[in-house]
């Protein structure tokens, strides 16, 4: 009687792979659906008011699909954006709850995004 044989060995080896594989899977997986859900505010919005999409890039610029001018932005907190253009800046609100993005000049007059 022999406790472990080669093919005891392999196939305990393929498990443990196998195994090995799933959880990196599943944790990849677990990983792409919390920022799909939780996004931050960088990337593209689309107005659920005007249809219009604009994009928050990492870099502090903003890009609104139908407009000629390039505003920036800089967040001032969890809740504040400074809103930047033709060097004037304004303190705006913002708030993202799940994939939606409310965003206006106080919490009273908000447009409401969704994630693209």
């Amino acid at each position: 009687m022999t406790t472990n044989t080669k093919k005891d060995s392999h196939i305990n080896i393929t498990h443990k792979l196998t195994l090995g594989l799933i959880f990196v899977l599943l944790l990849f997986f677990i990983h792409r659906a919390y920022y799909y859900f939780n996004p931050s505010i960088y990337g593209s919005w689309v107005s659920q008011i005007t249809n219009e999409q604009i994009t928050f890039n990492k870099n502090g610029t903003i890009v609104l699909e139908n407009e000629s001018y390039s505003p920036n932005f800089e967040i001032i907190s969890p809740t504040k954006i400074r809103y930047i253009v033709g060097g004037k800046g304004f303190e705006m609100y913002y708030a993202i709850e799940g994939r939606t993005l409310y965003w206006g000049m106080d919490e009273n007059s908000l447009e409401v995004f969704i994630k693209r």
